[in-house]
């Protein structure tokens, strides 16, 4: 999961604006897909594919 990191942050800072807000990139503390499921299902319900 480091390299993500580490590419996300090379890619963050070929970005102008980025250098005015910069925030540190981290993966989540136990390092699961909870908040990507999350973010999932929550798409799924505003798009109206589960009740």
């Amino acid at each position: 999961m480091g390299n993500l990191v580490n590419q996300l942050n090379i890619h963050l800072d070929n970005i102008e604006l980025w250098k005015e807000f910069k925030i540190p990139i981290e993966t989540c503390k136990h390092q699961n897909d909870a908040g990507m499921i999350g973010a999932l299902y929550h798409w799924k319900r505003r798009e109206g594919l589960v009740p």
